[in-house]
């Protein structure tokens, strides 16, 4: 009864919120995946992690009614410390991204140099949603030419994912996959093991737990 009780309640208090029920971020604890029951992010008081993940929503954000935050992420618990390990646009729609290596294949794959042109002078890196990506070429170039040639664009840029590792987004490091969120104190709440878990954390540490 209690089980049900916790769930119920914190399923309650999301969709009071949000009028929707939200997709979940998630924690990975002992090599296990599970849902987290509130959101860490929304928390955090840190100008420079609420400034990146700010950033990251503006570039990718993509209107859902199930995930108003504009994000997804997924922590992990380890040596009763908190790890942020990315975060990713968190509706799973296909995205098309211009990047170095993309150009360089629409250069071989024959796309005039003038649309070309215009493609390099968007941020390395950028994504669209494929009405995006139409839109911003619709506006620079005769629509038979548009035509012509978006087939062979969405082709050569589509389905990688937008997400971001937690080293490269709050640390500018490519190579750390994870970061020790050190600046986040509050509160975990998950199911594990068929057990409601509570967990305390100050500063990037657990410093309570509790499961029933």
């Amino acid at each position: 009864m209690k089980k049900i009780f916790f769930v119920s309640l914190l399923l309650l208090i999301v969709s009071n919120v949000f009028g929707t029920r939200q997709l979940p971020d998630f924690i990975i604890i002992e090599g296990d995946t599970v849902f987290l029951f509130n959101y860490p992010l929304e928390e955090v008081k840190n100008p420079t992690v609420k400034t990146r993940i700010d950033s990251f929503v503006r570039n990718y954000y993509t209107p859902c009614s199930g995930c108003y935050r504009g994000y997804q992420a997924t922590w992990q618990l380890k040596s009763e410390k908190l790890y942020l390990n990315e975060i990713r646009e968190c509706c799973y729609l296909k995205r098309y991204w211009i990047t170095s290596s993309n150009l360089d294949s629409l250069k071989k794959e024959g796309i005039p140099e003038i649309m070309l042109q215009e493609l390099y002078k968007v941020d390395s890196n950028k994504s669209f949603m494929n009405y995006e990506l139409k839109d911003f070429l619709n506006k620079k170039f005769k629509r038979k030419l548009v035509k012509k040639y978006l087939p062979i664009i969405y082709e050569v840029t589509k389905d990688k994912e937008a997400k971001v590792s937690a080293g490269l987004l709050l640390a500018e490091n490519a190579k750390c996959e994870q970061v020790l969120a050190d600046w986040y104190s509050g509160t975990l709440y998950f199911e594990y093991k068929d057990l409601e878990c509570v967990f305390i954390i100050k500063n990037g540490e657990v410093v309570d737990k509790n499961a029933f």
